[in-house]
């Protein structure tokens, strides 16, 4: 650190951790995403599975997903 770097950082906000709701998707901004891979041709059943997901998972309009979820079915899509 130079000795001018508390003039920057005294006005940063602290760091605040969120909850795992607030980190967690809604089902909707999934629900978009899967509509597109359907149409790139991939197989959702297959998708949703591999994550530990069913499609009741994300057809519900209240569900939350978490994100190792939606990193799951995005790493099943990728190969």
């Amino acid at each position: 650190m130079t000795p001018h770097d508390n003039r920057v950082t005294r006005r940063a906000s602290p760091w605040r951790q969120t909850s795992p709701v607030e980190q967690a998707h809604d089902s909707r901004e999934i629900r978009g995403m899967l509509g597109v891979l359907a149409q790139l041709g991939y197989d959702l059943d297959a998708l949703l599975t591999a994550a530990g997901l069913r499609r009741d998972d994300v057809e519900s309009p209240d569900a939350v997903i978490a994100p190792s979820a939606c990193a799951a079915v995005f790493t099943a899509a990728r190969f």
